[in-house]
């Protein structure tokens, strides 16, 4: 008797609230069985809980481990133009495709999806999942549910080293601004640095943060914020180019 296999969708994010750095989306899958294994021998929860040496040991376990990930990055030009939850649903939508894709060639099977809650865009995720997997899917749109779920657990572990990896980056070419997080001292005193040096913000800023009304006035862009219905949501950058990843 052949049993029907279950495949687990994670989606999580980190970087919503740094001044400086691309926010990383991350869409993780693995059969069930695969996930019961990996939680035997690595160390999966949320990031937050991890240090940042125990975060990157389990995501280089993940090596020949049979799970798919999908990222995206979304840089501060982005986020300065569109409205980040917007920008987030739209990572959605194309990690949900890229899975559905790999997913074809699979027979019957059961999907359950867990993502890590974005106020305002759960309609659009469940449209999608509506379209993409039929009746076939559970869908589970909670806070925190980096901490509740292990599938969303890895995929926060996924997005937190992948954007510390972009972050080692930046800062080998742009000085050390710490964590890029308004509350870290390092990241305010890197600010008033450059603020004084340089004429034009670096690309990695966020123009629209507010620390900059107050740190570096002259950089500050105030981001234009529309009433958007359900309706217009689905027109919106972020969804309507799903098909195509950020620039």
């Amino acid at each position: 008797m052949n049993v029907m296999k279950k495949y687990l969708i994670g989606i999580d994010e980190a970087g919503r609230g740094p001044l400086v750095g691309d926010m990383v989306v991350a869409g993780v899958m693995a059969e069930e069985e695969v996930l019961r294994d990996l939680l035997a021998r690595i160390d999966i929860r949320d990031s937050k809980t991890m240090t940042p040496r125990g975060r990157l040991e389990s995501f280089l376990s993940l090596e020949d481990s049979n799970v798919s990930i999908y990222l995206e990055y979304i840089p501060p030009s982005e986020i300065d133009r569109e409205n980040l939850n917007h920008l987030t649903a739209g990572s959605m939508v194309r990690i949900l495709r890229f899975f559905n894709t790999l997913l074809l060639s699979l027979g019957e099977k059961q999907v359950e999806i867990y993502i890590d809650e974005v106020k305002g865009v759960k309609k659009i995720v469940e449209k999608e999942c509506s379209k993409l997997f039929g009746k076939k899917y559970k869908l589970v749109f909670e806070s925190e549910a980096d901490s509740k779920y292990p599938i969303v657990s890895l995929a926060s572990i996924i997005a937190k080293v992948s954007r510390d990896m972009s972050i080692s980056s930046n800062i080998n070419v742009h000085g050390d601004f710490g964590s890029g997080y308004p509350s870290d001292p390092r990241t305010v005193e890197w600010l008033n640095r450059v603020y004084k040096s340089l004429e034009h913000p670096p690309p990695i800023v966020r123009k629209t943060w507010s620390i900059l009304k107050y740190k570096a006035p002259g950089w500050f862009i105030l981001k234009q914020r529309k009433q958007k219905t359900l309706w217009d949501f689905t027109e919106l950058k972020g969804l309507k180019n799903a098909d195509k990843p950020p620039r």
